[in-house]
């Protein structure tokens, strides 16, 4: 046993030498990775809609400087996995359509890779914009649409710096970030991960399965809505609301409440309601939180 054991650890320690003296002096700081480059421009023309579509790869949309649709895939990988990444990028119709993707494979030895679509937008104003992403992080910043719709299989969001009518996010796996959004709806829903939005405007509704929803503004102006089946809901508002309803529920928690100038109508160890500034449930301004297991907090 003993023997076999050592004969293992020899052709181990045999491979990593022979691994390491492959690498030359920039190949052992990148760790044997190689660059990757590729780049497409298109013609903006009367483009309306944007529509991307990624798989297995980091997705950045940003603006540009100019008047063309500049979109890249770069970074670094091993060079065996040089040939395995694809993406496109047209004009059809009123339509910029971008696809990308890489293809995974089952490979041994030292795998790394580290591309990510990049997208540097014109500035205008789109009708609509898609992005679906199958696996990867996406960063989405200083965009103006009317419609915004957004799809997550797996990894974390970034969503800032947005003008819109409507955004609406779907994610099944992974945390989202919306930050510093100017919308008249923003709607959230996340199978698997944290919410955190930080000064958005218009009226919020969000829901995780799992995970906690943290939701921060300065001052309170549109309804929300936010629920939770696993997890924590914070509302953190640096001014109370002059007038609001609030419903907070909770099936296994606590609530607590920091806003002092609400009048409480009903309250348990479970369910809170109240008004601010004599406001009932008809009110303009309504504040919903509920969630299975998990605590609810309001104010700072």
């Amino acid at each position: 046993m003993k023997k076999w054991l050592i004969s293992g650890l020899l052709i181990l320690g045999v491979g990593i030498i022979g691994a390491l003296l492959s690498f030359n002096g920039t190949d052992w700081r990148n760790f044997g990775t190689k660059p990757y480059f590729e780049e497409k421009t298109v013609d903006l023309g009367d483009a309306r809609k944007l529509h991307i579509e990624s798989v297995s790869l980091d997705v950045k949309v940003i603006p540009g400087n100019g008047q063309m649709v500049v979109v890249r895939l770069e970074g670094k990988a091993s060079p065996k996995f040089h040939d395995n990444f694809a993406f496109s990028a047209e004009r059809a119709g009123d339509t910029i359509e971008i696809e990308s993707s890489m293809d995974n494979y089952i490979s041994f030895g030292l795998n790394i890779v580290d591309v990510k679509l990049t997208v540097e937008l014109p500035k205008q104003s789109w009708d609509e914009m898609t992005l679906e992403s199958r696996s990867g992080n996406i960063l989405v910043r200083e965009l103006e649409a009317k419609g915004v719709k957004i799809n997550m299989n797996s990894g974390n969001s970034v969503i800032e710096k947005i003008h819109a009518a409507t955004l609406d996010f779907a994610g099944t796996s992974g945390n989202l970030k919306i930050i510093d959004t100017d919308t008249e709806q923003l709607n959230f829903k996340l199978n698997s991960g944290n919410a955190v939005v930080s000064n958005t405007t218009g009226v919020t509704k969000g829901k995780t399965n799992s995970g906690n929803i943290v939701f921060r503004t300065d001052s309170l102006q549109h309804s929300l809505t936010l629920q939770a089946r696993t997890g924590n809901i914070n509302v953190e508002t640096n001014q109370e609301p002059a007038s609001a309803w609030l419903k907070a529920t909770v099936s296994s928690g606590n609530i607590k409440n920091n806003w002092s100038g609400l009048a409480a109508d009903a309250q348990s160890e479970h369910s809170l309601t109240g008004g601010i500034g004599g406001a009932n449930s008809n009110a303009a301004l309504v504040v919903e939180l509920e969630t299975t297991s998990g605590n609810i907090r309001v104010g700072r």
